[in-house]
């Protein structure tokens, strides 16, 4: 498919689903409104329908029949690759042959021939050649996707295709008849096969030739090694565009200085210009928009007309036909509520910027609030109480409205710097040394000295930290932080550089060091413009930055989080990364990390707004 053109809404009969389901044998996987973006190497797409992957062949017919007999759309799906699902996903029937029943892979003929199956990857078929001895397939090893699809495209790689080495095909004709024809008579052509666009491959055979397992496996390396070096290893479809008859496509855009050029969070790659890569969170639009401002530049100034390789199917999504409601949570009742108000500030202005239609609640647990008519989804900038506790969180669940952010139960853990720290442990991650306290001392407890920092345990911000350098002064210390909710966290204090490491779409993002003008990086310091200086990307070595990064995704993850959030992060003067705590609900104004995190991953910050708009629309 070349064109890029949104495809009329389908209209499907009622109950057909269940009446699908009705004749599938008990044990055939089948899903209802399944995300695409999970089955697509792109990780991009909305939902099927209909998801099912027949375990026979006689099944396979049934769904068949059944989908001609209702008008049903069926969409035949390979493994995922050479795939752009829109946002709008696939209505009707997608029908995968990943069962074991269509994946075989034997030798025939005198072991002369391999016979796989339409559902077996391309990759699998190479290996098993190798296992046996057998050359002529080394280049399959590195073509994602299954022998099925790579039929219908003849794929191919380095100078080889599929028909090059096809002795037959058995396929189910349009009536459903199972029929063999040797390759020579099947037309086909560069990355290009019609007959497969109404006859469905059920296997195919392939001529190969004795050799060394060892030189195959050597042939293999050297063409992996040369595929690791060229192509980019970040979520995509393989090539956007099939050569030009005597060039490449990947060439003539690079000459044109389009690398790296970004639509949102679709991208072209650094690595190979025909490589367009879903970099963060990139939608169909995203991906489509690119794709026509390639063939826009490419005609108008070389004068040739690209066709893409990569086939585009679905529909756009309905909600793109209207704006979008938002509806921005901010103030709220606790102590930070006048950072909440400057981010709901910030957040309305870059809402609005990017078209969609925005609201402000000002939620107030006591007095009660009501949501907007039409609210498709709550962008939640508050903090501290009522905010990034679970408590919002689990009233919106309830009223099932989609919102930014972690989840109920992963903001009430991330809320509790206790319960943080008992996942944090559990997982692995190292952190200061901690006793929790609940009662006024006069005294430091046995086996402690400062320099301690003292914390209420569900407060955010720095609100009510403590620094105690003295042991003098450590009772009044404990007693100030006593008045925030009555349990505290004493730790060691540990010096070093401060690190904040963002997460967004379950990736990490650079890192900030955080270096605040009176040595203390306290409420006032995160607040006050002027008051901090801020390095970002940080300047770390690069095995501090992935050790930085990677106990951040592990600190989210071990919370359960969702969508984005803040780890804190102290590097010592040995090079080890301790976690502080993590934020669910980082501020958003002016001064804030994230945003900053964001920037310098050349995420603007309207961009990022969306973003996390589309994030909580996706769940």
């Amino acid at each position: 498919m070349n064109s890029t053109e949104s495809n009329p809404k389908t209209s499907l009969p009622q109950n057909w689903q269940d009446e699908l389901e009705a004749i599938l044998n008990p044990g055939t996987l089948r899903k209802r409104d399944y995300p695409m973006k999970k089955l697509t190497t792109l990780r991009i797409g909305g939902p099927a329908d209909f998801y099912v992957e027949p375990s026979s062949l006689e099944e396979l017919k049934k769904i068949r029949d059944f989908c001609k007999e209702k008008q049903i759309p069926a969409f035949l799906l390979g493994r995922g690759s050479n795939l752009l699902v829109r946002d709008g996903g696939i209505r009707g029937v997608v029908y995968s042959l990943k069962h074991p029943s269509f994946t075989q892979i034997e030798l025939i003929g005198n072991h002369i021939l391999i016979q796989a199956g339409a559902g077996a990857s391309m990759r699998s078929i190479s290996m098993f050649a190798q296992a046996n001895g057998l050359g002529g397939l080394e280049f399959m090893e590195g073509i994602p996707g299954s022998l099925g699809g790579g039929l219908r495209m003849n794929a191919g790689a380095y100078k080889s295709s599929l028909f090059d080495v096809l002795e037959s095909v058995k396929f189910l004709s349009d009536d459903d008849q199972i029929q063999e024809l040797p390759a020579k008579e099947i037309e086909h052509g560069y990355r290009s096969c019609p007959f497969f666009r109404d006859h469905l491959a059920l296997s195919a055979v392939f001529r190969v030739y004795s050799e060394e397992p060892e030189k195959i496996l050597e042939k293999m390396h050297e063409l992996r090694e040369k595929r690791l070096a060229a192509q980019t290893q970040s979520p995509s479809a393989g090539c956007a565009f099939k050569n030009p008859e005597g060039a490449s496509a990947g060439q003539i855009i690079d000459s044109l200085g389009m690398k790296g050029l970004a639509v949102n969070g679709a991208q072209i790659s650094d690595k190979h210009a025909n490589f367009l890569i879903n970099r963060n969170n990139a939608t169909a639009k995203d991906v489509l928009t690119l794709i026509q401002t390639i063939r826009d530049r490419v005609y108008a100034e070389r004068g040739i007309k690209l066709e893409t390789e990569v086939m585009i199917v679905g529909e756009d999504l309905e909600m793109e036909n209207r704006k979008i409601n938002v509806t921005v949570f901010a103030g709220g009742i606790s102590s930070e509520r006048s950072v909440s108000l400057a981010s709901g500030k910030m957040v309305v202005e870059a809402l609005r910027s990017k078209g969609y239609e925005v609201n402000v609640v000002d939620p107030d647990p006591a007095k009660g609030w009501t949501l907007p008519e039409k609210t498709d989804v709550v962008f939640l900038a508050l903090h501290g109480t009522y905010g990034e506790d679970g408590q919002v969180q689990t009233e919106l669940d309830r009223l099932g409205v989609p919102y930014t952010g972690c989840g109920a139960e992963a903001s009430r853990i991330g809320f509790d710097k206790l319960l943080t720290r008992q996942r944090c442990e559990a997982a692995g991650i190292r952190m200061p040394r901690a006793l929790v306290l609940d009662q006024p001392l006069e005294k430091m407890p046995e086996g402690w000295k400062p320099p301690v920092v003292l914390k209420p345990i569900r407060e955010g911000s720095s609100v009510g930290l403590q620094l105690v350098d003295k042991e003098e002064d450590f009772a009044s210390a404990l007693k100030a932080v006593l008045k925030f909710g009555g349990r505290v966290i004493m730790e060691e204090r540990i010096f070093g550089r401060e690190l904040a490491a963002g997460v967004l779409d379950g990736k990490p993002l650079p890192l900030v060091e955080i270096c605040p003008k009176s040595g203390v990086y306290d409420y006032t310091s995160k607040y006050t413009k002027g008051c901090t200086e801020y390095i970002c990307p940080a300047v770390v070595e690069e095995t501090i930055k992935s050790q930085a990064q990677q106990m951040a995704l592990q600190t989210f993850n071990a919370i359960g989080g969702k969508d984005y959030a803040r780890v804190d992060i102290l590097l010592d003067k040995e090079g080890r990364c301790w976690v502080l705590e993590i934020n669910t609900l980082p501020g958003m104004c002016e001064t804030s990390l994230l945003p900053k995190a964001a920037a310098a991953a050349g995420i603007s910050y309207p961009e990022l707004c969306s973003m996390m708009v589309q994030l909580a629309l996706k769940e």
